[in-house]
């Protein structure tokens, strides 16, 4: 990762919380969060 801030945040805090705190700020300002299954093949279409 290119940002050592965001990348240290990210190693400490784990992906759970990550995905939680994006899905609780989505729904504080009303925009779509979409989960995508990991293997939906986003740029082979």
């Amino acid at each position: 990762m290119k940002n050592q801030n965001l990348a240290l945040a990210l190693a400490n805090s784990g992906f759970y919380e990550f995905k939680r705190q994006v899905a609780y700020k989505a729904n504080w300002y009303g925009t779509i969060h979409t989960i995508v299954n990991t293997f939906y093949p986003s740029n082979k279409t």
